[in-house]
């Protein structure tokens, strides 16, 4: 029997500026939004996290048909 291939998983890197001074920022800024509440920034700092590496994921491949006419 052949041997099966086994599919490589897909490693998606965090681009190098992704640092803790830009999630820091995004932080301070929804912090801002949300009229500076007087918590520790735990929720803010993860939600900036989050929003950050999602804008930085490259876009999904848009399957394409050929038209044939």
């Amino acid at each position: 029997m052949p041997e099966r291939k086994r599919k490589q998983p897909v490693v998606v890197a965090l681009r190098p500026d992704l640092s803790h001074e830009l999630i820091a920022e995004r932080a301070y800024h929804l912090w801002l939004a949300r009229s500076c509440p007087s918590t520790d920034g735990t929720e803010d700092w993860f939600a900036a996290k989050t929003e950050l590496e999602i804008e930085q994921r490259p876009p999904k491949r848009s399957a394409t048909r050929r038209v044939t006419g």
